[in-house]
């Protein structure tokens, strides 16, 4: 059980920090005076925000590591 919590947890947290770099990001373009408040709210609809988690190769990569740091290896002897 504490394994699936370990790997949920870990999934959570690098999502999260997909989703917090792109609204960051999108803050940033508001803050240089480049997008107006009406196209920020494009970049944070929840159609935009689950388009910044698709490409999921890197964050695959990541949590596969993270896992291993925490888990260990589970593969059989």
């Amino acid at each position: 059980m504490k394994r699936a919590i370990a790997v949920e947890e870990v999934v959570h947290e690098w999502f999260e920090q997909q989703l917090i770099e792109a609204v960051m990001s999108a803050q940033a373009l508001r803050n240089k005076g480049k997008w107006s408040l009406q196209e920020l709210e494009s970049l944070w609809s929840e159609e935009a925000l689950t388009a910044t988690v698709l490409p999921r190769w890197h964050i695959d990569q990541s949590i596969k590591r993270n896992l291993g740091v925490r888990l260990g290896s589970l593969k059989v002897a």
